[in-house]
């Protein structure tokens, strides 16, 4: 549904437009095609499809708050009303992106890898989203690895890119790393701590 619920003021074919969008953006998102030639109106929307949609937000704003106990719950029920078991998983998972990049956003990147981690998880779900929230929660790991750059805290910010390693495949971490230890050699050796330049340099050369 869009903000505005169901758009009863649209007629069928508007109606159809509208949901096409969606699927587009669905497709975009998840990775995959959607592969259906179906005329969608809002009266195949039934209850039981509407209440599983339902349970799912609930789930992941339960999620967000933090109650897991009863985010699982939430999302159980919404798998058992929904027609469709794969789709309803995957549509959980996506809502859960969604929340982790608002988070992401909101520079609460801690929460982000959480709502991420919990969706991963989970075991069962389709292998090109769970991909996707993978790399996702490397990206986070990324992103506080700059924040510790930008702070010239290169431990930390060199510790923040090997977490993100078990996360994505990225080949710039590699690159990032290794120009983490030649900025913190060449900082140690500006303000004249030349052992420690010299024990920085060496573990460059060491790891890479």
């Amino acid at each position: 549904t869009s903000a505005g619920g169901f758009l009863l003021a649209q007629d069928d074919a508007a109606y159809q437009k509208f949901l096409e969008k969606m699927q587009l953006d669905t497709e975009k998102k998840s990775g995959r095609k959607i592969l259906t030639g179906a005329k969608f109106t809002r009266r195949e929307t039934d209850p039981i499809g509407v209440l599983a949609l339902l349970y799912g937000n609930r789930g992941t704003f339960a999620l967000e708050r933090g109650n897991q106990k009863e985010a699982i719950g939430l999302f159980a029920r919404s798998a058992l009303l929904a027609e469709d078991d794969r789709y309803a998983r995957d549509s959980r998972d996506l809502l859960l992106a969604q929340a982790a990049e608002k988070k992401i956003l909101e520079g609460d990147l801690d929460e982000a890898r959480r709502l991420l981690k919990f969706a991963i998880k989970d075991p069962g779900g389709d292998p090109i989203i769970r991909q996707r929230l993978s790399e996702n929660v490397g990206y986070a790991w990324e992103l506080e690895a700059q924040q510790h750059l930008d702070a010239k805290r290169y431990e930390s910010a060199f510790s923040s890119l090997t977490a993100a390693r078990d996360w994505t495949k990225d080949p710039a971490i590699d690159h990032n790393q290794k120009a983490i230890l030649n900025m913190w050699g060449l900082d140690e050796l500006g303000a004249q701590r030349h052992e420690k330049a010299a024990d920085v340099f060496y573990r460059a050369m060491k790891s890479f």
